[in-house]
């Protein structure tokens, strides 16, 4: 048998390299040690409940500024000039690349520190702990939020997961299994009763034409802007740019289009839109006069 001096015997000539196969327990006829390695390395100092997830808006304040975001600020103010709308302008590329420049260093900004305060927890918590002892003053008792499912089905299998005796049999283990395997397929095709996941009136900010992509995730179609005159710069510019104003149009809501609703021309779908599905979207910039009936 090789033996590689720089590493232990058994990683080096017992555990196969390409397979993950304990060989050596295999042989000897004993459960692996794979499995109580990962359930050992998943606990955790760090898994503490009461460790921030976000940081407080009152610490967020008091931070100074970053400076990189200060100076792609500075450079779209100088841009726009106190200009509101920059639609059509030279600028307007410009501007919008420094928006989502801007967007981006913000979101990465928050993200940094957030992990450097939910680290600073841990790195403090055992210190204060030990303060606190010495003191003589009780810590105060963690109370864990009562989670209610709504869902019977739900909470009788988080009950048969999440929960453990140590006097259980084998036979109640099998039991268990097998209830918790007849709880799943009417947990996965319950839906309640309450949900929509369409509604048919939108949010004003809310597009009525990507709702009906089937191509994106559920969260994308029902995705807002943040205000409405965001949402209808997009739909000019994405969905209606290149599309004859005069021509037919179908209306994107799953609603409407499994009924195969098609309006005459783009101002009927906008009138649709908004007298329907509650959206309002751009006025057309020129009199329909010339509009073929």
């Amino acid at each position: 048998m090789r033996h590689n001096p720089n590493s232990a015997v058994y990683n080096g000539a017992y555990i196969n390299e390409r397979v993950p196969f304990d060989v050596l327990s295999a042989v000897l006829e004993r459960p692996s040690a794979d499995g109580i390695l990962r359930m050992l390395t998943h606990m955790s100092l760090m898994r503490d409940p009461r460790a921030p997830v976000h940081v407080p808006d009152d610490v967020l304040a008091a931070l100074p500024p970053d400076p990189s975001i200060v100076g792609l600020e500075e450079q779209r103010a100088q841009l726009k000039a106190g200009a509101y709308r920059i639609q059509g302008t030279e600028v307007e590329s410009e501007v919008r690349r420094l928006t989502a420049e801007i967007g981006t260093a913000r979101t990465r900004r928050r993200n940094i520190i957030s992990e450097e305060y939910r680290a600073d927890y841990f790195r403090r918590r055992p210190l204060e702990d030990i303060e606190r002892q010495n003191r003589g003053q009780q810590e105060d008792e963690y109370i864990e939020p009562v989670v209610e499912h709504q869902i019977p089905e739900r909470a009788q299998l988080a009950e048969l997961i999440c929960t453990h005796f140590a006097d259980t049999t084998p036979q109640d283990i099998v039991a268990r299994r097998i209830h918790s395997a007849g709880l799943m397929p009417p947990l996965i095709k319950e839906q309640s009763p309450d949900l929509e996941p369409f509604p048919l009136v939108l949010a004003k900010s809310q597009c009525p034409i990507c709702i009906g992509d089937e191509s994106k995730s559920y969260e994308e179609r029902m995705g807002s802007f943040c205000r409405p005159a965001k949402m209808m710069d997009h739909v000019e510019r994405i969905h209606l740019k290149e599309r004859d104003p005069h021509a037919k149009i179908e209306c994107y809501h799953p609603v409407c289009k499994s009924q195969g609703l098609v309006l005459e021309h783009v101002e009927h779908f906008k009138g649709h839109v908004e007298t329907v599905h509650g959206v309002k979207l751009r006025e057309p910039r020129f009199p329909s006069s010339s509009r073929r009936s």
